[in-house]
């Protein structure tokens, strides 16, 4: 069975994927990266 980190790690995919498709994807990090510049 895969570790914690691994589990985590699927979670974090998971999590950015409908991250970026329900925020779009030039959203997604170009926003954030735009403000702290």
């Amino acid at each position: 069975p895969p570790g914690p980190s691994q589990i985590t790690f699927d979670k974090m995919k998971l999590w950015y994927f409908y991250y970026r498709r329900n925020s779009g994807a030039s959203n997604a990090w170009g926003k954030p990266s735009r403000s702290i510049r």
